[in-house]
């Protein structure tokens, strides 16, 4: 999170992550980010690319003046641009491993949005072969990763 952090404190006015995770969720992402059906019109159904799917983060901000964009807007692009790298990640080592599950911890940017995007790409990224999960209490498991290191 400290990149995703650092990006925002370079694009947007905002100070610190509480407030800049409340603002990015007021935000439209799809106000800044370049989808399929802006490239297309519609959905490029020959490959299975629904409209709605991100093509291209902050593509539109390179066609507007930047007062002209919110930096909500921005800042939730950025959040939502984050979470795609973390579970694109996710995705190729649950397939190359064969893992039908996948543990998310330590995130700053744990909210029921992220959670459900994050949860919903990886199970069409894997086609429906893993899952992912967040626990309540991830300080939980650290003891045990740092037990699984020390054994292998």
């Amino acid at each position: 999170s400290s990149t995703l952090f650092g990006l925002l404190s370079l694009t947007t006015k905002f100070t610190n992550a509480v407030e800049c995770l409340k603002e990015a969720s007021l935000g439209d992402n799809k106000a800044v980010d370049i989808s399929v059906g802006d490239i297309y019109g519609g959905d490029y159904s020959s490959i299975g690319l629904p409209a709605d799917i991100l093509a291209s983060s902050l593509g539109k901000v390179r066609k507007s003046k930047r007062e002209l964009v919110s930096d909500k807007d921005i800042a939730k692009s950025l959040f939502v641009l984050s979470v795609a790298n973390i579970i694109q990640s996710a995705t190729l080592i649950s397939l190359m491993e064969k893992l039908s599950t996948v543990i998310l911890l330590g995130s700053d940017i744990n909210t029921e949005e992220i959670r459900q995007m994050a949860s919903v790409s990886l199970r069409v990224w894997t086609q429906e072969k893993s899952r992912l999960i967040f626990p309540k209490d991830p300080l939980f498991l650290s003891p045990h990763q740092n037990i699984a290191k020390l054994s292998s």
